[in-house]
């Protein structure tokens, strides 16, 4: 399903976190096929030591504290992944949220290694 693609994304519901399951079941997969990035909404990049630690804390992201959300983020750093938090903090509509996260993504991600996965 993902051999031979660059991105994949997957969507959840922010109010069931059953819908990251999923994700973290996915992961392992992920990085055999040679995916090195996850990027994810409401992670903060002012944790500048996320990778280093190994783990998140209470201060890591707005949903870190939901137990599948954060084992979603420690699965990831243990499989050796680099974990890249996309969220925009600039106020404006949904769709102003959307562009920005995306300008994020490029900038934090694809301006510096353009064929990443």
């Amino acid at each position: 399903m993902v051999h031979g693609r660059q991105v994949v994304f997957f969507n959840e519901a922010h109010n069931l976190p059953l819908t990251r399951t999923l994700t973290v079941a996915m992961l392992p997969a992920l990085r055999r096929e040679g995916f090195d990035y996850l990027a994810v909404e409401t992670l903060y990049d002012d944790d500048t030591h996320l990778a280093r630690r190994g783990y998140p804390t209470a201060l890591s992201g707005f949903y870190i504290n939901e137990p599948i959300y954060g084992e979603m983020v420690r699965s990831a750093l243990k499989l050796g992944f680099k974990v890249v938090a996309y969220e925009s903090d600039q106020p404006g509509t949904p769709d102003a949220r959307e562009r920005a996260q995306a300008h994020n993504l490029v900038a934090r991600i694809f301006r510096k290694a353009p064929k990443a996965r």
